[in-house]
């Protein structure tokens, strides 16, 4: 095991510090005292992991997390779902579909997601959408809003070019966001 960080008693911090500490995790409060900590990272042929061990008189608590490749997929838009969201709200958010960074170019992995859109528009010929585009909070506002325009309107275009839908069905609209670099509005 690689160590990370250790402490004992007063090392870890002042009494306040263990106390804001204590409201998260429930441990070193005044009864308890005595705090020890260590942290570090276990790496093995089977992967890597990140070990937490905090003592106290009266509890410990012992934290492992283990360190995975991130699971894709995992959240796949659902023509039904996304219907009984727009009745029940008049709006739904739509995860999976994706640009790389400061592009309006739709990914490919972004299929799964304009097929349900594109199946709830088939299914509901009477309904009307308005695609919102975001970005992140890098960039000034207007740069922003215009980037998120474009991606709003690159899934229009994508939903009547590749699925058939109507283009008077569809209006995109961007709403950006503001970031923290000098110069943002």
């Amino acid at each position: 095991m690689t160590m990370i960080y250790t402490c004992a008693l007063d090392e870890c911090g002042p009494s306040y510090g263990r106390s804001a500490w204590n409201r998260y995790n429930g441990l070193f409060t005044a009864a308890d005292g005595d705090p020890r900590y260590l942290s570090g990272k276990i790496t093995t042929t089977s992967g890597t992991a990140y070990v937490a061990l905090m003592v106290g008189r009266g509890r410990s608590q012992l934290d492992i997390v283990e360190v995975v490749d991130m699971q894709e997929n995992l959240v796949v838009a659902d023509a039904g779902a996304l219907a009984q969201g727009i009745d029940r709200d008049g709006k739904v958010s739509v995860y999976g579909i994706y640009f790389d960074t400061d592009k309006a170019t739709i990914k490919p992995e972004s299929k799964a997601a304009l097929d349900e859109i594109a199946k709830l528009l088939h299914n509901r010929a009477d309904l009307k959408l308005f695609a919102v585009g975001h970005t992140d909070m890098t960039g000034s506002f207007v740069h922003n809003r215009s980037l998120s325009e474009a991606r709003a309107r690159a899934v229009v275009e994508a939903l009547v070019k590749d699925s058939g839908i109507a283009a008077e069905r569809l209006e995109g609209h961007g709403v950006g966001r503001m970031g923290s670099q000098p110069g943002s509005v």
